[in-house]
């Protein structure tokens, strides 16, 4: 299901409205939920009769990818609001500039 949210997600910013952070914060969302899963995963599904270095290695690893991910898509989401910030001030901007010259 959310394989097909991304898939979806890709196709609408790729072609319909073409958006490169839009894409990277949905796939960073995507990895980080997995990524996030499977840690917790590997912290809580371990058989007693298993030892626990490899589990807890990987859970290490897939929770800092998770970390990475998350804060990667928060990046891009802060770059698409400055983004449309800026190009709302600019309008207004104008906007005023015409008010002014009339």
């Amino acid at each position: 299901m959310g394989l097909l949210f991304v898939l979806v997600g890709m196709v609408y910013w790729t072609f319909v409205a073409p958006n490169f952070n839009a894409r990277v914060a949905l796939v960073s969302a995507y990895h980080a939920g997995l990524y996030g899963v499977l840690g917790l995963l590997m912290l809580t599904g371990r058989p007693a009769n298993r030892p626990r270095y490899s589990f807890y290695f990987l859970a290490t690893a897939a929770l800092l990818l998770c970390l990475g991910h998350t804060t990667r898509r928060h990046v891009r989401l802060a770059q698409m609001m400055a983004r449309a910030h800026r190009a709302l001030y600019t309008a207004k901007a104008a906007g005023r500039d015409r008010v002014m010259a009339a």
